[in-house]
């Protein structure tokens, strides 16, 4: 049997924002919603995890610093996002310059009738491309997964994250 009614989120929890803040946004049918709170308290970061999590933009999403993410629907299903970093991740930066980033990994997971429908595993070093461009601005995409530096005039291949680890091979070294 089809619901007659559309899929509408219910509440929406972001836990340990800016490690600091847990807000709760309960939505109801009057439509009308008013956050008001002191500037820096995440007001804008949890209107755009609300947007990057139903968009599927998760490394727009992986940006945002929080633990977890709960948001009810009304068809009492439930999803859950918890972002934890990854131990032992590559850090692309360290490799073209001296700032560090620290890789994270996103757990989603959608719970029905007390039953896991579905559940995924994001993180940020598996989409290499994207980490590349986004945190090297000098690095550009010439063609699909190659590369070229604009600073040295290097050209490489996506491959040199060969392995789990994105270990970078001699020839990506020069």
């Amino acid at each position: 049997m089809q619901n007659d009614y559309p899929l509408q989120l219910i509440s929406f929890e972001i836990c340990n924002l800016y490690g600091l803040y847990t807000h709760e946004v309960k939505f109801d049918s009057s439509n009308i919603i008013i956050l008001h709170g002191r500037n820096g308290v995440g007001k804008t970061a949890l209107l755009k995890a609300i947007v990057c999590t139903f968009n599927g933009d998760f490394p727009s999403l992986i940006k945002i610093p929080f633990h977890k993410i709960n948001a009810l629907l009304n068809d009492g299903s439930s999803l859950t996002i918890t972002k934890s970093e990854i131990s032992g991740g590559v850090n692309l930066r360290a490799f073209f310059d001296s700032k560090s980033k620290t890789s994270y990994k996103l757990e989603i997971e959608l719970i029905k009738n007390n039953k896991k429908i579905v559940s995924y595993t994001y993180d940020d070093i598996k989409n290499k491309s994207y980490n590349l461009i986004e945190n090297n601005p000098w690095i550009v995409q010439v063609d699909n997964g190659k590369y070229f530096d604009r600073r040295t005039g290097a050209q490489f291949n996506a491959d040199i994250f060969d392995d789990e680890n994105f270990e970078i091979n001699s020839s990506a070294k020069k």
